[in-house]
């Protein structure tokens, strides 16, 4: 598929750090859950993590995709 909807759910990470309960990080863990959940299915989504890790600005961001990245490899 289109990278740039996977950039989209990467970037959506960092609604984690909203207030929990908030819609906004409702959307932020979905994409936690999704990006973790596809990267072991699906090549390109791990690829696509991979990629944009160095340009992540956030440190928490960076641990997410750092972890995501971690339990994919070792699954």
């Amino acid at each position: 598929g289109d990278e740039r909807f996977i950039v989209r759910v990467v970037e959506a990470l960092g609604l984690v750090a909203s207030p929990e309960g908030s819609p906004a990080f409702a959307v932020g863990t979905s994409a936690l859950w999704s990006l973790r959940s596809n990267a072991k299915r699906h090549p390109k989504v791990l690829e696509v993590c991979r990629e944009v890790l160095p340009e992540v600005k956030s440190d928490g961001m960076r641990m997410m995709l750092e972890s995501i990245i971690s339990d994919t490899c070792t699954a």
